[in-house]
């Protein structure tokens, strides 16, 4: 094989491989503002139980799938997230009712690979056949439940 020969080779679609960072680009997967709140209310019933009721909302902004948003990165949007809880507690139980992702937000969290690595190819049959290489985490939908806690010590 010879330095001509290889360097000749490249995969479809495909221009240079690599690129340099530069000083100063956002790093992959950090976003460049992000908050958290969090707030508890403590109730005490005139039995000695307690209602609790707490809430947090987490928001951040936008994060790059490759360093500086060089080459094939993606812009993951900024998003905010809602929770909210109830509890009952008692001396050696309590009950809680929670709500994750209150008002459903959709986001894509995450991402691995790139939408270059997407192609058709075709199969022994001459048929398409659709190789993924790429994909991106969502947050979950909001979720509704019950939490039970019991405490078995003396």
């Amino acid at each position: 094989v010879t330095p001509d020969l290889v360097r000749t080779i490249t995969p479809p679609g495909f221009g240079s491989a690599f690129e340099n960072g530069q000083p100063g680009d956002r790093l992959p997967g950090s976003p460049k503002t992000q908050f958290s709140l969090f707030g508890a209310y403590d109730y005490p019933l005139e039995n000695g139980d307690s209602l609790i009721f707490n809430a947090s909302y987490t928001w951040q902004g936008s994060v790059l799938s490759r360093a500086g948003g060089r080459g094939s990165s993606l812009t993951l949007d900024s998003y905010g997230v809602a929770n909210a809880a109830l509890t009952y507690e008692a001396d050696r139980w309590s009950a809680t009712l929670f709500v994750d992702n209150v008002f459903d937000e959709f986001a894509e969290t995450g991402v691995i690979g790139s939408v270059l690595n997407n192609q058709i190819v075709t199969d022994f049959e001459g048929g398409d056949v659709f190789v993924r290489g790429f994909s991106t985490h969502i947050l979950p939908p909001r979720a509704i439940g019950v939490r039970l806690k019991f405490d078995f010590g003396d």
